[in-house]
């Protein structure tokens, strides 16, 4: 049992004329679909990241009153600890 069970048709199959080349161009057209799908996902989340960041205004055109409520510290307590009151 092992490798030689699977290994064995393998490479009887690989040796038959041309099978080895339609082994490589399978291989060739799969590795190709991958990378073209990688790509094109990089590209649409690279430009949904660049929409959503020109969509935040930048910090001086916010409310004040916001930046305010944003600088005040907040203190949460730990889970399981009772609150001293």
């Amino acid at each position: 049992m092992g490798a030689s069970t699977w290994l064995e048709p393998a490479t009887s199959w690989l040796a038959s004329p041309g099978r080895t080349q339609l082994a490589i161009t399978a291989i060739t057209s799969g590795a190709l679909v991958a990378v073209s799908i990688l790509a094109i996902q990089t590209l649409r989340r690279d430009q949904q990241l660049s929409d959503l960041k020109s969509s935040i205004p930048p910090a001086a055109q916010q409310d004040p009153v916001a930046n305010k409520v944003h600088s005040c510290p907040l203190v949460i307590p730990a889970k399981g600890r009772r609150r001293l009151t």
